[in-house]
């Protein structure tokens, strides 16, 4: 049975491709009717079954998403599933198509495999205009995300330790995609660790893109 690379580090074959596609497509339909319903339980099982499934097909971005929303399941983050599970699905569905057209030899892996999930994942290219707008690319309550940086910023320019603190706290109680935990947790670092407020108003406005 002939198989191909994707991205050169997964072997696939036809057949695999095909059972998941299957998967994902029954998957997609779950996952609505378990947020339509308040099924948590249903939701967090079948992100569970989604994560490991596209990491099997060289989708390791859609898994890592995927992984988002499973956490977000277990630690009963409604808000979190609410604001995500739509472009989830969307994106899902998006890396379902490619997979068949680069299964069916009509594409390479990288483009139709990988390249659907930038949307989501925030995995622009960092020579982009507004790179580091990430407020634009963030995965979560991005209407809160804008708030608390803002508040992080003026507080910061006004060297108003409790509230600086405060916003960040805050930020770091939600769940959010890899890129923007990586971006707070650098904030906070450099507010508790060095001190720095002048950067850190810098970071907030790099974040908020403005």
């Amino acid at each position: 049975m002939s198989k191909k690379s994707i991205n050169d580090k997964t072997e696939l074959d036809p057949k695999l491709v095909r059972t998941f596609c299957s998967d994902a497509g029954s998957a997609c339909d779950t996952l609505r009717e378990a947020l339509v319903n308040g099924n948590i339980r249903l939701f967090t099982t079948t992100a569970h079954a989604m994560k490991n499934a596209s990491a099997s097909v060289g989708g390791q971005k859609v898994s890592e998403l995927a992984a988002d929303l499973e956490n977000a399941g277990e630690s009963g983050d409604a808000d979190f599933i609410a604001a995500n599970t739509d472009a989830f699905i969307k994106l899902l569905e998006s890396f379902v198509s490619s997979l068949k057209v680069f299964a069916a030899g009509e594409t390479d892996a990288p483009d139709a495999a990988d390249g659907v999930t930038d949307e989501l994942a925030g995995a622009a290219d960092p020579s982009a205009a507004d790179a580091n707008a990430v407020v634009r690319d963030a995965v979560g309550d991005t209407g809160f995300l804008k708030e608390q940086l803002e508040i992080l910023k003026n507080s910061c320019e006004a060297y108003d330790v409790k509230s600086a603190y405060a916003a960040v706290d805050r930020l770091k109680k939600k769940t959010w995609d890899p890129k923007t935990s990586e971006y707070i947790e650098e904030i906070h670092e450099t507010l508790y660790s060095d001190s720095d407020f002048e950067k850190a108003a810098e970071m907030a406005q790099e974040g908020l893109g403005d």
